[in-house]
């Protein structure tokens, strides 16, 4: 039997890229339609916006660049993988458990604002590996039963996050790999089109039933868009038209989801402009955000990081692209620095290793590519998650290797062999 039809193979590392570079410019495009006519915008987000997909741009093109002989991911041993993904979403699911059992007693907003929720426990020192996990299960090549279960898995635990939590960063973050490394082709055919817009309307949908119910106007029964345009804070620095949007909440209320949804990931340019406007006020190069991420973890007080980002930005709490966050922590000039040297990093390890595409390649041209939103480092799993990343591959990689030495033991040798790279050599796109 073709091997191409028992095995699901993720799209060659060269498409993936490509794909990237596309999300991205779809991105501008949004961004650029949303100030031009949803947003009352200025003649300084215009050029914030110039600005930030530039440099966008420009990186992604050095990743590229970088990672052009790239023929195949790296060696990851599936069942392992599977296996692993398997445990931690068991304890997800029952940390999750309380969550679900407030949203059915009390709704998400008061799921949301219950603070005796979200205690650390055992089940967290496993369950952090989920997400890591599930992003590179999109770019392992294992059976398509084997696939299916995992996908699910992945597919259920994001949707309660959503639904139940009301969460949307690292859910939205992790399916995005899978979104851009799915084998499926995106030409624009009626059926490509047709899958392209259901996505976009499950997402708008979930994504306005989420803003909705966690506001509490819901509770009162006295939700309105233009309400929440009035009173989010996202909308204080990018303000709305209110000559385009009113005319739309009278006689096309349907689309108000949509518009705030634009707003909701082009308000970032219009905060970046302000926060450069008055740089000379702001606090730069103070490490608070990456202690912050630090405290999540145990390692310091998250009440004194939060006092600390709120004392040094006061418009902490709305996005503000990924490049705010790295002011704040290290300076403009050493953020400017540091972004440099990362790069050259990776284009350095793609001089040693030529024909592999690395995780750092694979993460970070996702977190360059939604920069233009938030700094996803931090706000997408967080930093301590995005360093179980690494963990968990190599933890993968391990329990593989230590499989392959066990004698008699065919089953599981083939089990964990079928994602190498010489079988890498077949991936369809």
């Amino acid at each position: 039997m073709n091997d191409s039809t028992m095995n699901r193979y993720p799209i060659a590392p060269k498409h993936f890229l490509n794909r990237v570079k596309l999300f991205s410019l779809g991105l501008a495009v949004v961004q650029f339609i949303h100030l031009s006519i949803f947003a009352d915008a200025r003649f300084e987000d215009f050029a914030m916006w110039f600005a930030v997909h530039t440099i966008i741009q420009s990186s992604l093109w050095m990743l590229r660049i970088a990672a052009r002989h790239s023929v195949s991911y790296m060696n990851i041993y599936w069942l392992p993988l599977v296996t692993l993904l398997i445990l931690s979403f068991v304890t997800k699911i029952y940390s999750r458990i309380p969550y679900m059992s407030s949203w059915f007693a009390e709704g998400l907003y008061g799921t949301r604002a219950n603070m005796d929720l979200g205690v650390s426990g055992v089940a967290s020192y496993f369950n952090i590996f989920f997400y890591p996990l599930a992003i590179i299960l999109a770019f392992t090549i294992l059976p398509k039963r084997s696939y299916l279960v995992a996908i699910s898995c992945v597919i259920i635990m994001c949707l309660i996050d959503l639904v139940f939590i009301g969460t949307r960063n690292a859910p939205v973050f992790v399916l995005l790999f899978h979104f851009l490394s799915a084998p499926a082709s995106y030409k624009p055919t009626m059926k490509s089109i047709g899958i392209m817009v259901l996505v976009v309307v499950v997402f708008t949908g979930i994504f306005s039933y989420s803003t909705i119910h966690r506001s509490y106007d819901s509770i009162e029964g006295s939700f309105d868009w233009l309400t929440i345009f009035e009173k989010t804070g996202s909308a204080q620095i990018l303000k709305i038209n209110r000559n385009v949007v009113e005319p739309l909440s009278e006689y096309v209320p349907a689309v108000l989801p949509a518009i705030f949804l634009s707003h909701y990931v082009s308000h970032s340019i219009g905060e970046m402009a302000h926060l450069l406007e008055i740089r000379n006020e702001m606090s730069f190069g103070n490490l608070v955000y990456l202690a912050d991420q630090f405290a999540g973890i145990g390692l310091g007080s998250r009440q004194y990081t939060d006092w600390a980002i709120e004392s040094a930005n006061p418009r902490a709490g709305v996005y503000q692209t990924i490049f705010s966050s790295l002011f704040f922590d290290f300076g403009i000039a050493g953020a400017v620095l540091l972004w440099l040297i990362l790069l050259l990093l990776i284009s350095l390890w793609h001089l040693l290793r030529p024909n592999h595409m690395s995780l750092g390649v694979i993460l970070s041209s996702v977190v360059i590519a939604v920069g233009p939103i938030e700094n996803y480092l931090y706000n997408g799993l967080g930093l301590a998650q995005v360093l179980t990343l690494f963990l968990a591959l190599f933890m993968v990689q391990i329990l593989g290797r230590l499989v392959e030495l066990i004698p008699k033991s065919t089953f599981l040798k083939t089990a964990c062999t079928q994602g190498s790279k010489k079988t890498y050599a077949h991936t369809v796109c």
